[in-house]
């Protein structure tokens, strides 16, 4: 069967089954509304400017933290396998803050950077840092040592070895970091902006839902934000197919 249609089909049963749990009361409307309900308020979301607002103040920090993350964790990943001094030194660190939830480290980081943006990209960095770094790491030390010694024979230096060998080489294990980053920098994006007052953000619309029991327009935004990570993740399989197609293969 077509992937796309075995998915449609699913989506088309699970809103059945909402519908039909609905239709016989099993449980409150008031926690479980009628799918056209959250189908109407995603239909007013959509054409709400403040919508627009709210997904553009959660893709900045997002953005904004995984940049850094990938930007500090990629060079750190290179430099644990390649320097077993930069290994001992922060390979504890890593596992320790991968160890702790992400909302602990929240009013840890509010209390440095202030209620603003600062502290939520902060954190998102600080994770999607760590999971980049770690999986960079694994695909430098699973680099065949015999290609090294054939670099090292023909006369490469260590930045030659880096930019022609190693990079080409653990581009598997940093794509896969990246999806896990992603994932984490999504999530921490969402939850901080719940766990702090924010102007705007994702979070805050679904914390100011749930206060109010507007549970139909809960639904719709925890469905937009479904779909917005969606969207990241087939972006960013479909950038990994045209740019490192070799992949797997």
């Amino acid at each position: 069967m077509n992937k796309w249609r075995l998915e449609m089909l699913i989506v088309i049963g699970v809103f059945l089954v909402w519908w039909l749990v609905f239709t016989l009361k099993l449980v409150s409307p008031l926690l479980v509304p009628h799918p056209g309900l959250v189908a109407k308020s995603m239909f007013a979301l959509l054409f709400s400017a403040k919508t627009y607002l709210e997904i553009g103040a959660t893709l900045y920090r997002f953005g904004a933290g995984l940049f850094l993350g990938i930007f500090f964790g990629l060079p750190l990943g290179l430099s644990m396998e390649l320097f077993s001094l930069v290994y001992r030194a922060v390979i504890f660190w890593i596992d320790f803050v991968r160890s702790i939830p992400a909302t602990a480290f929240i009013p840890w980081s509010i209390l440095i950077f202030g209620v603003g943006s600062n502290s939520k990209i902060f954190v998102i960095a600080l994770f999607s840092g760590a999971y980049f770094a770690l999986s960079t790491w694994y695909g430098v030390k699973a680099i065949s040592p015999g290609r090294l010694q054939v670099a090292t024979l023909h006369g490469f230096s260590l930045w030659q070895k880096i930019i022609h060998v190693i990079i080409p080489e653990t581009i598997a294990h940093t794509v896969s970091g990246l999806r896990s980053a992603i994932t984490v920098a999504l999530v921490i994006c969402v939850a901080a902006e719940m766990f702090v007052g924010t102007k705007y953000g994702l979070g805050k619309v679904l914390i100011n839902s749930q206060i109010t029991y507007e549970t139909a327009t809960l639904y719709a935004w925890i469905i937009m934000i479904g779909l917005i990570g969606l969207g990241i993740n087939k972006a960013t399989l479909i950038l990994e197919r045209r740019y490192v197609h070799w992949v797997g293969k």
